[in-house]
């Protein structure tokens, strides 16, 4: 048990490899609860452990009796990861249940519901199962979290500045800091350099693309856009919460070849850069005033904010415990 359990961790750390940012689909893992967040595919997953007792009555029974103990210690599992899902800037899964006890029950079904999608008998007496479940739909994480925060119109507080509502972390700056452009490049960013939206390309667009690489963001259920002034663009403004529930505020990929194959930003998807972020968890985004005029007369054109048309370029994840 102890050397599938190695197994698992040396699993994540070849996949934080720099090598690995070239891959499109970006996946969190979070090694203490043997799972992972598959934010491009939109599914959580969770690894369970069972040993075979040596007082079975017979080689069946001591299989069955491992497996069962693998089911429950994936299901713990399971519980884990999605307590550690983060669904804005500077809260969890974990904060949301303990503010509400229908959410709680509610995701205590959600958990019910995983389906057994791997599962392994091991020579060494070991049994592991891997479960599944949707993050995505009605009956997702997403259909359960995020019509708390999208159907109630935020609250602002006094003296904050426009946009920036009481969940939400407090800048190091009045402003959100910005980061320049030369520390946004890397081998994967500059080969892409050619695919950014030219400035005389006046659309009409059918989704956005953002790329945020360099700037360490991290994936979030219920990610937010703002302009250089600290005005909300994009997050919990300019969205049709059936569509957020249904496909996410966001997709997340690790290319923008990647991000341009995701039906949900269409067949001509704006194409800009982040220029910072403006929380210190990196889960929100900045972008330059121009940009950010560019996006929102883009969509009042089109109005593809409203349908979650958006996907987020962001660097290949690393393990939950090294990003914070």
């Amino acid at each position: 048990m102890r050397d599938l359990r190695s197994f698992w961790i040396a699993i994540v750390a070849l996949s934080c490899l720099p090598g690995a940012a070239l891959a499109g689909p970006i996946t969190e893992f979070i090694p203490q609860a043997h799972g992972e967040v598959k934010w491009s595919e939109g599914v959580l997953r969770a690894i369970g452990f069972g040993v075979r007792p040596k007082d079975a009555e017979s080689p069946a029974q001591a299989r069955l009796l491992a497996r069962s103990a693998a089911i429950a210690d994936a299901y713990r599992n399971m519980a884990q990861v999605i307590n550690e899902v983060r669904v804005t800037a500077n809260t969890t899964v974990e904060r949301h249940l303990t503010a509400s006890d229908l959410l709680r029950l509610s995701v205590q079904a959600y958990i019910r519901g995983a389906q057994v999608v791997e599962e392994q008998d091991h020579p060494d007496g070991t049994y592991t199962v891997a479960l599944q479940v949707g993050l995505f739909g009605e009956k997702g994480l997403t259909g359960l979290v995020l019509p708390s925060l999208l159907r109630v119109p935020p609250k602002v507080s006094a003296g904050s500045p426009p946009g920036i509502t009481l969940d939400q972390p407090s800048l190091a700056t009045p402003a959100p800091v910005l980061a320049s452009r030369e520390s946004l490049a890397s081998p994967v960013a500059s080969l892409e350099e050619a695919l950014l939206t030219p400035a005389t390309d006046e659309g009409p667009f059918t989704g956005v693309i953002i790329d945020a690489r360099g700037l360490n963001v991290q994936p979030a259920m219920s990610p937010r856009i703002y302009d250089p002034t600290g005005r909300e663009i994009y997050g919990t403004v300019n969205v049709d919460p059936s569509f957020a529930e249904e496909v996410g505020v966001a997709g997340y990929m690790g290319t923008i070849r990647a991000a341009m194959a995701l039906p949900r930003v269409g067949n001509h998807p704006l194409v800009i850069r982040a220029m910072g972020t403006p929380d210190r968890f990196h889960r929100y985004l900045t972008l330059s005033a121009e940009d950010a005029q560019r996006l929102l007369a883009a969509d009042a054109r089109s109005r593809f904010l409203e349908k979650c048309a958006v996907a987020i370029v962001v660097d290949e994840r690393r393990a939950r415990d090294e990003a914070k």
